[in-house]
């Protein structure tokens, strides 16, 4: 695993504050209240952000990539729908093929009867990316999943980290997370909220 490049990384901030970074009064997925929300698919939705997020997935990843020790990527829909193809399409032009996959929230009950989508078979190397890990409550459901596909998962990444006990909550299921942007890098480069 290597660090990513500062002046991708930058980039990929300077949009984040841009388009993702809201100061308000929030009630996050966890219950939790928090005066900043950050969307971060108003950044994996952009075209530029889209790609400095793959471009930033694969550098972060490429040795375990190009030896086959990560093999697919994929995570809970919807924030890591965008990611999961960003870094699938940035892998194959760099020559190497990525099973993707997406994780439902609830089983459907028809068709199929799929709650993994896409491509992931037993005994994958699966990396699970998210947008933004706070509990790791997203990052987990992903990561049980993938494992009852008969996948292994130690990996995961996200995008922005809350640092709100996802990262520990992770780690006590075998999987170690890497964060773009921790939530103190992100706040400090922020402007000062308007009253």
């Amino acid at each position: 695993m290597t660090t990513p490049t500062p002046p991708d990384r930058d980039r990929l901030v300077a949009i984040l504050l841009r388009r993702s970074l809201a100061f308000g009064d929030f009630t996050l997925a966890s219950g939790a209240k928090s005066t900043f929300y950050i969307d971060v698919r108003k950044t994996s939705l952009d075209p530029e952000g889209a790609a400095l997020i793959g471009r930033l997935l694969w550098t972060t990843y490429e040795e375990e990539f190009r030896a086959g020790r990560i093999d697919a990527l994929g995570g809970l829909t919807l924030g890591a729908d965008p990611i999961v193809v960003a870094g699938a399409l940035e892998a194959f032009a760099r020559g190497v093929r990525l099973d993707a996959f997406l994780v439902r929230k609830a089983q459907k009950t028809h068709g199929a009867g799929n709650k993994v989508e896409g491509n992931l078979v037993a005994g994958a190397h699966a990396l699970v990316v998210e947008d933004v890990c706070t509990s790791g409550e997203s990052a987990l459901l992903a990561v049980e999943a993938a494992r009852e596909a008969g996948a292994e998962v130690s990996h995961a990444w996200c995008v922005v980290d809350r640092a709100a006990g996802g990262r520990e909550a992770l780690a006590r299921e075998g999987v170690t997370l890497t964060a773009l942007v921790g939530i103190a890098d992100l706040l400090a480069a922020a402007p000062a909220p308007r009253a």
